[in-house]
């Protein structure tokens, strides 16, 4: 008789050091308070480890951050919806330096720059 696991493991994809890097130091820098940098190592690491090399918006703020699959469109558009349109000192003097681009694959990391109300997912594709 054959026995086989239904569970099955997944590898992690290991990031690139650069990227990482990069990473922590914009977390550091934006999230001052400490508590609030889990969302980066608890949930933005993990997706990204166990993604095949997928592409992100990355959006980071002093309460923490948000990581979004570029190629779930839905999601991307319920951000600029629901965070992004609401929030008129984020388009105005904090923008910069808060929403990124970062492909786990080439281990490219971009910030969005300038962005004005309109489609958020032709920008962010425009930035890859």
């Amino acid at each position: 008789m054959r026995s086989f696991s239904v569970f099955k493991e997944t590898k992690n994809r290991e990031l690139a050091p650069d990227l990482l890097k990069r990473m922590e130091s914009i977390v550091r820098t934006i999230i001052v308070n400490e508590k609030f940098r889990s969302d980066f190592y608890l949930h933005d690491l993990k997706v990204m480890q166990a993604s095949d090399g997928g592409v992100f918006a990355w959006y980071v703020y002093s309460c923490g951050t948000h990581l979004i699959p570029l190629n779930n469109v839905e999601e991307v558009l319920a951000f600029q919806r629901e965070w992004i349109s609401s929030m008129d000192n984020v388009r105005d003097k904090f923008w910069n330096h808060r929403l990124y681009v970062c492909n786990i694959a080439t281990g490219d990391l971009r910030a969005v720059m300038h962005f004005e109300d309109g489609n958020l997912v032709e920008r962010l594709k425009s930035v890859v």
